[in-house]
């Protein structure tokens, strides 16, 4: 992960209500860890192929996964275990926010009955462009991509703080 990148997970939300019986703001870093969000779970039959149209997919350096765009910049991931699906993991370069590609996930993500998680604080977000640019411009990534010293300068303060 580069610094300027925004994550992202999909998971279903039968699971997250499974879970919690109703839909946090955050999901509990041990649940994220332990919960095995897609086991049970699957993809739309043409998931591959809608992700065709993203982005050229490429070879990934893990056997299991398949990626989609580039590893620096905009990007999907997703995982098999064993041959079930594992892990639908999204990378956005905040850099230069493409809103083609945003609205390509949050369709995604409702097609496929999930919500986005962002990685920073496991924050479930409805799949809504407007909610998931809204939680981006109060992103790590973007203050990094808006002023690397002055974030860094945040950064250092903060660690001479604990």
């Amino acid at each position: 992960m580069a610094t300027w990148q925004y994550d992202l997970s999909l998971i279903p939300c039968s699971k997250v209500l499974e879970q919690y019986g109703s839909v946090p703001q955050n999901i509990e870093y041990e649940d994220f860890n332990r919960v095995k969000w897609w086991e049970g779970g699957s993809l739309p039959s043409n998931i591959l192929t809608t992700l065709d149209t993203f982005f050229p997919r490429i070879t990934h350096w893990h056997k299991n996964t398949q990626g989609w765009g580039r590893e620096d910049s905009d990007f999907i991931e997703i995982t098999f275990t064993n041959e079930d699906l594992s892990d639908i993991f999204i990378r956005i370069d905040v850099r230069n926010i493409n809103l083609n590609f945003l609205k390509k996930i949050t369709e995604l993500a409702k097609n496929c009955n999930c919500f986005l998680v962002s990685m920073e604080w496991l924050k479930i977000i409805t799949p809504n462009v407007s909610l998931l640019l809204e939680d981006i411009k109060d992103s790590a990534a973007n203050r990094f991509a808006k002023n690397p010293d002055e974030f860094f300068d945040e950064l250092a303060r903060s660690k001479t703080l604990h």
